[in-house]
């Protein structure tokens, strides 16, 4: 069970777990950008592999019991 990060849907959105299947569109759409990522704590991903790897360490922390501790 997870404690973080819950599914929230509404008519027009679904919000969820980031997945590393979510990987080409996340670096298409927004990881990839300098503008988009300027006040976040990590730099613009270089490439795609570096997006899929951010997310399956993601996917694994959703399962710790500390989480958000």
């Amino acid at each position: 069970m997870t404690k973080s990060t819950s599914t929230l849907k509404t008519e027009r959105l679904c919000l969820r777990q980031l997945k590393p299947t979510d990987a080409k569109a996340m670096y298409q759409n927004w990881a990839s950008d300098p503008a988009v990522t300027t006040y976040l704590t990590w730099q613009p991903h270089q490439d795609l592999n570096v997006t899929r790897a951010s997310l399956v360490w993601r996917q694994e922390q959703y399962h710790k019991e500390n989480y958000f501790d």
